[in-house]
């Protein structure tokens, strides 16, 4: 589990005003040891803390992780252990009795798991390559899980309809193309990474798509790539801080 150091705030003795909550950002998984510090609060005031999903969502129900009482000094500190949560990206907030939120500071991203029917997550060099669906049938067989934090990545296209893991065949020097979703949206970041560390930008898109029956949550779209060579290749996308890789071996 990863532990997070607070991020010091300073706040001034006796403090009235909007209080300071933060966190230290990074990539944490459930059971990971959490500190929230609160400056600038009214002493004497109990304060609620949430975390709330990353940009934040009117949607989203905030969930509550705690509740402190600033000092004199208007200062508290929380620590809690990371509840189960989706592979998203979540921030801290603080809450009083009149319902008002107040965002913090610092991001947390989730990594996602894979889900039932896919094997390890695709990891440097293709060791492993991402996993494949083994339990779909029809188009879920060419379906592909990234490895990522802050959102789940998954790719369609992207190897045989056999095998444990993303792997292609008769691909080399043509143009492919790929169809990916993305819960955190179409990324900003987009591209490839060769056996020989080149980057590889594709040869079009990220093209988003109206509509589709590949029923994968995520904004969807499509893009061509051509690859090179053989060996281990790594397609990257992502819009920080929520970013993944499909690792893919082209074969020939």
């Amino acid at each position: 589990m990863l532990a997070l150091a607070a991020v010091a705030a300073a706040g001034a003795a006796g403090s009235t005003g909007r209080p300071l909550v933060s966190v230290a950002g990074g990539v944490v998984s459930p059971g990971a040891k959490i500190v929230v510090r609160v400056s600038g609060a009214t002493a004497g005031k109990r304060l609620r803390l949430y975390l709330r999903r990353w940009p934040l969502f009117m949607t989203a129900t905030p969930i509550l992780v705690g509740s402190v009482t600033p000092n004199r000094r208007g200062s508290a500190q929380l620590t809690f252990r990371l509840p189960e949560l989706d592979a998203n990206v979540y921030a801290p907030a603080a809450c009083c009795s009149r319902g008002d939120f107040i965002a913090g500071h610092g991001l947390l991203s989730v990594p996602a798991l894979p889900p039932a029917g896919f094997g390890p997550l695709g990891a440097p060099g293709c060791s492993p390559a991402s996993p494949r669906n083994r339990d779909g049938t029809g188009l879920a067989q060419a379906e592909v899980f990234g490895t990522a934090v802050g959102a789940q990545l998954w790719a369609l296209g992207a190897t045989t309809p056999d095998g444990d893991s993303a792997a292609l065949d008769g691909v080399i020097g043509g143009q492919k193309k790929i169809v990916f979703r993305m819960t955190s949206g179409v990324p900003n970041n987009f591209y490839a990474i060769g056996p020989d560390g080149s980057r590889v930008p594709p040869v079009w898109g990220p093209d988003a798509h109206a509509g589709s029956n590949w029923n994968r949550p995520g904004s969807e779209w499509g893009a061509g790539f051509v690859f090179t060579q053989p060996g281990c290749w790594q397609i990257h996308a992502g819009s920080p801080p929520a970013q993944g890789d499909v690792w893919l071996s082209i074969r020939s």
